[in-house]
């Protein structure tokens, strides 16, 4: 999102915070309120949203990721180091029928890339053609990378 947008990002999770525990803080709620735009995974891995989703004014749009972007998703897997999640505090969290850890794969990433510009497009259009730019830059760095690996 970061490299698409041209304007403020704010994250609610940076890389070192799980969705699986994490809490909102007031001044979470306070960025999630004032934002313009809400993006999100789904309510089944991030359930800490539920609450504040179903608060939102009608000014901010909400862009919810799964059942929407054309993701490759993996089936949920059991055994081995897919058994029993422990993510600290052992409360309940569903996923579903499938893995909804989506930003694992680079073909997903790129997908990813396409969705956000279609649906930031729809939100502000003017905008459009420098969401396409920076997505197509990123989009050729993400697979110069992969070519690496």
């Amino acid at each position: 999102m970061l490299n698409i947008v041209d304007s403020d990002v704010e994250l609610l999770l940076n890389n070192n915070s799980s969705p699986h525990d994490f809490k909102l803080k007031p001044s979470d709620i306070k960025k999630i309120t004032d934002s313009d735009v809400l993006i999100y995974i789904d309510e089944s891995i991030e359930s800490f949203i539920e609450r504040p989703l179903n608060a939102l004014g009608e000014d901010t749009k909400t862009i919810k990721i799964l059942g929407n972007a054309d993701l490759s998703l993996l089936p949920i897997r059991e055994g081995g180091v897919w058994e029993e999640e422990d993510h600290g505090d052992h409360h309940e969290h569903n996923h579903g029928a499938y893995d909804a850890h989506i930003w694992l794969g680079t073909k997903n990433v790129i997908k990813l890339t396409k969705f956000f510009v279609k649906e930031l497009s729809k939100i502000s259009p003017h905008k459009k053609n420098i969401y396409k730019a920076n997505a197509k830059k990123f989009i050729q760095k993400s697979i110069k990378k992969t070519i690496k690996i």
